[in-house]
């Protein structure tokens, strides 16, 4: 079996230490390393447990620099795990399986339940998680993670590397208005178009941060780690500066000791293989053959504008102030896809302006009536001697108006009721409830 890698200079240490734990339960495996950099590293020769070490360009046909100048570094690295798949295959023809692992992963256990695996299957997948209650990441993120891809020499191996290799040349990238979430999404489609895939439910494979609240870890008396009972075999320190910071947490080391531990034991394996050395070391494709450092929005526009591919072959020779011409033009820029603008969806906007319209109308309509009521009382008011009114005097007048209004129909109930109490022949009580009531008023 051939296990396979992709990592920038930055990322020296953890491939070194896969590779480490790798040969630790496997040493006839043979580990192969795609460095995404424009030379390779004199790192990479002196480290024994490195089969082969090959640059990124020399797994993929054609203008390497034309595709790798639209994305970003962690994105090249997501474009990479497909060419790097096709190279193993073509190169060594003896091996008939290829595990793909990425370079932040360690195997603490023999893989024997692979190759059982294998004999049975083309394409081995593994989900996000395995039980219910975590749906909303799938939506997000990806039904399957791409950190740990099997496949088998085989016709539907082979088509699955092809289709695979050939989606991530321009759709490798990271765009949440499009659905898209680099290498990760596609493979939710690989159930559906290929054959003989198996999806690894088994508790031990690529426990990372996302599923740990669903994996219990714990150390058995022999000194075997399991989850949930079953062997672990691959453990992924996704985020592995966040759980550094975790661990220092005494709730954290509380409620995930053995984990703790293990975070503990690999930060220390990455200082000691250099981690804060490499992680300083730039991305080789991060800029201009004239030395300046090639910003986002140059990225997208040569992304999104076929015209610039076809004119300029190799955009490293250009700069920033070439690209910031067409950041100017709104249809050069990324933009959320405009939401198509239906028959149905016209009639309810119309609607809607109409409810809003005959709204305003109705409270114009009830102003301009109390305004014309009020000038029809100043008027009268005018037309029975007093020539001056002012609204103040207005206002006072209106206010006893309305205290005689309510006075009177008090005493009109009071009278109706009194009526009806008569009639039902309770002469006493309605003469003392009259003469009670008319006090008061």
């Amino acid at each position: 079996m051939i296990i396979g890698t992709v990592v920038t200079n930055s990322h020296i240490a953890r491939a070194k230490v896969l590779a480490q734990s790798i040969k630790m339960h496997h040493p006839e495996f043979k580990v192969v390393v795609s460095l995404v950099e424009r030379s390779l590293n004199p790192e990479f020769a002196e480290f024994p447990f490195f089969d082969e070490v090959i640059l990124c360009k020399d797994t993929w046909k054609g203008n390497f620099d034309q595709m790798i100048f639209k994305y970003e570094a962690w994105e090249a690295c997501c474009f990479a795990k497909a060419p790097l798949l096709n190279y193993i295959f073509n190169k060594y023809k003896e091996e008939n399986h290829v595990l793909f692992l990425d370079s932040d992963m360690q195997v603490l256990a023999p893989l024997d339940d692979l190759s059982g695996r294998f004999n049975r299957s083309s394409i081995l997948l593994t989900p996000q998680h395995i039980y219910k209650g975590n749906e909303y990441d799938n939506f997000k993120y990806g039904v399957y993670n791409a950190g740990l891809i099997g496949v088998s020499r085989s016709s539907e191996g082979q088509n699955f590397i092809n289709w695979w290799s050939k989606r991530l040349e321009r759709h490798a990238y990271f765009a949440e208005y499009d659905t898209l979430f680099a290498e990760q999404k596609w493979l939710n489609l690989v159930s559906a178009f290929f054959n003989d895939v198996e999806v690894i439910k088994h508790p031990g494979y690529n426990i990372a941060g996302w599923n740990f609240n669903e994996r219990q870890i714990s150390r058995r008396e022999n000194g075997q780690i399991v989850v949930n009972g079953e062997p672990l075999y691959i453990l992924h320190h996704h985020g592995i500066n966040e759980m550094e910071n975790n661990v220092k947490s005494e709730d954290f080391v509380k409620d995930h000791q053995v984990l703790s531990e293990l975070t503990t034991e690999y930060v220390k394996q990455l200082n000691d293989m250099g981690r804060h050395r490499f992680s300083s070391i730039p991305w080789g494709y991060q800029f201009f053959t004239n030395g300046t450092s090639i910003l986002r929005a140059s990225r997208l526009i040569y992304r999104n504008n076929l015209k610039l591919e076809k004119e300029h072959p190799n955009p490293f020779h250009l700069n920033n102030e070439f690209f910031g011409q067409y950041q100017e033009k709104p249809e050069n820029i990324e933009q959320p896809r405009k939401r198509r603008i239906t028959k149905r969806r016209r009639i309810r906007w119309s609607k809607r302006r109409r409810k809003v319209l005959m709204k305003k109308k109705f409270k114009r309509l009830f102003r301009m009536r109390r305004k014309i009521a009020i000038r029809k009382r100043q008027l009268a008011l005018v037309l029975k001697g007093r020539s001056k009114v002012t609204s103040r005097q207005f206002k006072v007048a209106l206010n006893k108006r309305r205290r005689l209004r309510r006075h009177l129909r008090r005493r009109l109930r009071i009278v109706i009721l009194v009526k009806v109490i008569i009639k039902l022949g309770k002469k006493t009580r309605t003469r003392h409830f009259h003469l009670k009531r008319s006090r008061t008023i």
